[in-house]
Order: C-alpha cells, then sequence, then structure tokens
C-alpha cells in the first residue's frame, strides 16, 4: 500500500471528524479506512487520533502531521487522482469554511449550491477562525471586527433595552414587527468591513478559489 494513500485517508478523517465519515470522503469502505490509519499509526509509533463517542480528535501528533501533509496532499490530488485510473467515485473537495455563526446562517447558507463542493463549517471569534486557517484547519474564512450579536438581537425582542446591529442580523425579527428600528442610523454609520480570507498556498486550488461568499453590501441598522 503506497505511503499516499494511508495519508490521503488521513487527511480525510481529520477534516471529516471519524473515520466513517472521512471513508465516505475517500470512496472507502469504513474498515479500508481503518487499516489505512491503523498502518499510518504503526509507521508514525504513536496514535494520531483519539477515539470519542462523537468520532475522533486529532493527537499532537496528528495536528503536526496534517500540517506537514495536507497542503501538498491538496495540490498533489489531481496527479493522484489520475494515476488511480480516474477515481470516478472520488467526491470533489469540500471546502472547509469558518465565521461566526451568524454570518454563516445569514450569507452562506442562502447562497449555498447543492451541486456545489461540500461545506465542512467550523464557527467562531475572529481569533479563532484566523488561528485555525493559519494552522491549515480551514480552507477559507469570513471575519468581522465585531462579536457575534444573535443573543443581543432575543435580549431586544424580550424588551431588555435597545441596541445597534447590523441590519442582516434582524432582518426577519424586524419584518414580523417582533423589534423595531427606532432611528435609521445606516447613513451616519460607517459600513463594516467584511474579510474573506484564505492561505496563500490555496490561492491556486480551483473549488477554493471559485468558492466566494458574497455578503450583502455591509448596513447599519
Amino acid at each position: 500500500m503506497p505511503a499516499s494513500e494511508w495519508l490521503r485517508t488521513f487527511v480525510a478523517i481529520y477534516r471529516a471528524g471519524s473515520v466513517t465519515a472521512g471513508a465516505a470522503l475517500r470512496g472507502l469502505s469504513p474498515p479500508a479506512s481503518s487499516q489505512h490509519l491503523s498502518g499510518l499509526e504503526r509507521n508514525a509509533g504513536v496514535p494520531l487520533f483519539i477515539r470519542t463517542a462523537t468520532g475522533v480528535e486529532p493527537t499532537r501528533r496528528g495536528r503536526e502531521l496534517y500540517a506537514q501533509v495536507a497542503e501538498q496532499l491538496d495540490h498533489l490530488e489531481p496527479v493522484l487522482v489520475g494515476l488511480d485510473g480516474g477515481a470516478a467515485a472520488t467526491p470533489p473537495p469540500s471546502i472547509r469554511f469558518g465565521s461566526s455563526a451568524e454570518y454563516f446562517s445569514f450569507e452562506v447558507v442562502p447562497r449555498f449550491d447543492p451541486s456545489g463542493p461540500a461545506i465542512v463549517a467550523t464557527f467562531g471569534g475572529d481569533d479563532e477562525v484566523i488561528g485555525l486557517l493559519e494552522r491549515g484547519e480551514l480552507d477559507t474564512a469570513v471575519t468581522s471586527t465585531t462579536p457575534a450579536r444573535r443573543a443581543v438581537v432575543k435580549a431586544v425582542e424580550c424588551g431588555h433595552g435597545v441596541s445597534l446591529l447590523p441590519t442582516f442580523v434582524c432582518m426577519e425579527e424586524l419584518a414580523e414587527d417582533r423589534i423595531v428600528e427606532l432611528f435609521p442610523v445606516s447613513a451616519i454609520l460607517p459600513s463594516e468591513p467584511w474579510f474573506t480570507c484564505t492561505r496563500i498556498g490555496d490561492v491556486g486550488r480551483d473549488h477554493i478559489s471559485a468558492f466566494t461568499p458574497r455578503p450583502a453590501a455591509p448596513r447599519g441598522g
């Protein structure tokens, strides 16, 4: 068994979070995926994942190995697929995307194309998703300079004061008159910037460069 096969399966398991889901990404059976991982762990001499009730978590050595091989394997994938004879059953690469849960719900989900690459979403604050991006655990991320605010909308809806929020966060509540706009501030506030980020080494990967979230024009509200 070529070492590249073990490593491809390792990367798939790492990204999917379980042996079974990683097997599906590779077009393998779960037993075959387990065999690949076991062979790689024997060669490494240490466990690469900790088995949990819901899947697997990478060990420190697993994170180190992923950082060493993931980007190179992604660039080699078209060559490896060709050597596999086309690997027609292998699904297209997924996009590992990071942002706040609010941004993903309001701006990514409505634009999701079921015929395109699958999206594996990770939610967190700016510092967290940028850190994951830098470590190679995300392909792209969208960040802003402000914290998540969905809980604030709920507090306002329940009558606990007033708040200043971007319109896209509370459009549904405004439309249903669950909250009201006291004063139109969009004309006097600067627009909030959004940044789509990816690593320089991933710019040439077609399925990543084609994935460009297009947020609505920034608005106050």
